[in-house]
């Protein structure tokens, strides 16, 4: 019995340095595996939700694309579970 890939999912709160909420919102958009983006008022400024299929595709998402964001200061990224 083959296994089937299971979407996995990642919430991501984002701090950005001021003023730059509008252009690190930009730039998320355009990233692949992130599929909703929105600008918040509290402690954070943008939050995302990335979509994956494995720990190395999240991985490759957030250090790999999301670091090279210019104007992202904090990052806190919460892992849904499957209960």
């Amino acid at each position: 019995m083959a296994s089937e890939a299971v979407t996995k999912v990642a919430w991501v709160l984002i701090e950005v340095d001021p003023g730059m909420e509008r252009e690190v919102y930009q730039q998320l958009l355009e990233l692949e595996n992130i599929t909703e983006t929105h600008i918040v008022f509290g402690p954070k400024d943008i939050v995302v939700k990335i979509e994956f299929l494995s720990e190395r595709e999240m991985t490759e998402t957030l250090i790999g694309k999301m670091r090279m964001v210019s104007g992202i200061k904090d990052t806190t990224t919460m892992i849904a579970l499957e209960v």
